[in-house]
């Protein structure tokens, strides 16, 4: 069967070495049993139950970190962490890897991030798991962004309604796939909010950010609470600590800029000299900090 990422002609994780390897080298391995890029280090030898997974997106994976929370974690539990962060990944996605499910199983925990729901499919655009949309009308692929302001774009008299529904079936789709995520993992799992923001929020028709709202988009209170009584322990992490990130050059150590069009078309003429959308390092040690005792309860 074909995996999400297959379908599309980029990875983000090689996309996110490509764009930052003059700040950061995220030491990427090919995973054999999945084929996805993930970051290292990579973990050779796994004892059942003297390890822990963390499912998560671009947050997890740790883009302009040096040590994301997985490898802080590591270093203050003296086991392995593995970092599964994919970016751009929904819950659907995770449920296609197959190859996962053996590392999952042994695993002392999971924790799963709080993903994106702009990750998901609906009527209109259908994800693969991802956030990289393929418009269902034409075939036309596009940055999750810019798919949800050509819908805020269409004919104002039709708007109202036709977008209510949509994000109603978008928000519907994630739940349950997030929901069936959770009950596929059978041992202790961690739902981690990790976010700048609440979940509270009440979306607006008026631009992409009031629709979508800080990560994870689409994501609120109501969605929280359904898919949390699925977890063993939930985790909020609310942190804007370090934000926002100057960029340096791991070499030189002067101040760069990074182009996101290296990690995709749709992305081209922008360049960021500052990180003030992913995590933060300081943010990566807030989440390790809420989640270390409750980790240690469940290693043997």
């Amino acid at each position: 069967m074909m995996t999400p990422h297959q379908k599309t002609a980029w990875d983000p994780n090689q996309g996110y070495q490509k764009r930052d390897r003059e700040v950061i080298d995220y030491q990427l391995y090919r995973d054999k049993k999945t084929g996805l890029w993930l970051r290292g280090p990579e973990h050779d030898k796994l004892i059942k139950g003297k390890y822990i997974i963390c499912l998560g997106a671009a947050q997890t994976f740790g883009c302009f970190c040096d040590k994301p929370y997985p490898v802080l974690m590591e270093e203050h539990l003296g086991i392995p962490v593995l970092n599964l962060g994919y970016g751009g990944a929904g819950p659907s996605f995770f449920l296609n890897q197959t190859g996962m499910w053996n590392q999952i199983k042994g695993a002392a925990c999971v924790i799963i991030q709080v993903l994106s729901g702009r990750s998901e499919s609906n009527s209109v655009f259908e994800s693969g798991g991802l956030e990289f949309l393929r418009r269902k009308s034409d075939g036309k692929q596009m940055g999750a962004r810019q798919a949800y302001k050509w819908l805020l774009s269409t004919s104002f008299f039709f708007r109202r309604n036709r977008i209510k529904k949509i994000i109603f079936e978008t928000r519907s789709n994630y739940v349950k796939n997030m929901v069936a995520l959770m009950k596929k993992i059978d041992v202790p799992k961690i739902l981690l909010w990790f976010s700048i923001r609440q979940p509270e929020y009440k979306e607006r028709l008026l631009t992409v950010g009031t629709l979508l709202n800080k990560f994870p988009h689409l994501v609120n209170r109501e969605m929280v609470e359904k898919i949390k009584k699925h977890a063993d322990v939930y985790v909020p992490c609310v942190t804007q600590r370090g934000r926002p990130q100057q960029l340096f050059s791991r070499t030189s150590g002067k101040k760069i800029k990074v182009y996101p069009g290296d990690l995709r078309k749709d992305l081209r003429g922008k360049s960021w000299s500052t990180n003030f959308y992913y995590p933060s390092p300081e943010m990566h040690e807030d989440a390790a900090k809420a989640l270390l005792d409750v980790c240690r309860d469940y290693l043997l």
